[in-house]
């Protein structure tokens, strides 16, 4: 199972297989529902550009990019390096810039 740490002055980090957990289980159960519902409110437009800050695994981030379209401009901002990699796996060869 995944392990859960207090990285120096980086606060609560996600570590070994966390990342996979939480994309399978949280991400469908919670965090996947939450990121369409924010979509809808935030009717991100065919071009505009975003920055999602604290993306985790990107579930929210890959929305937006679907949404920004092929002229768009999307980052996913985490601190997390594991959440970080599961995102960038997850997005594929999307354009999505993660940081």
């Amino acid at each position: 199972m995944g392990e859960v740490t207090m990285a120096d002055n980086k606060g609560f980090q996600l570590a070994d297989g966390a990342a996979g957990i939480y994309e399978n289980v949280l991400v469908p159960l919670w965090f996947g529902r939450w990121a369409e519902a924010l979509l809808d409110l935030v009717a991100i437009q065919s071009g505009e550009s975003v920055l999602y800050v604290a993306c985790g695994t990107g579930v929210t981030t890959r929305l937006a990019d679907a949404a920004a379209g092929k002229n768009g401009d999307v980052t996913g901002l985490d601190i997390n390096a594991p959440m970080l990699a599961a995102a960038r796996n997850l997005a594929g060869s999307s354009k999505i810039k993660w940081v």
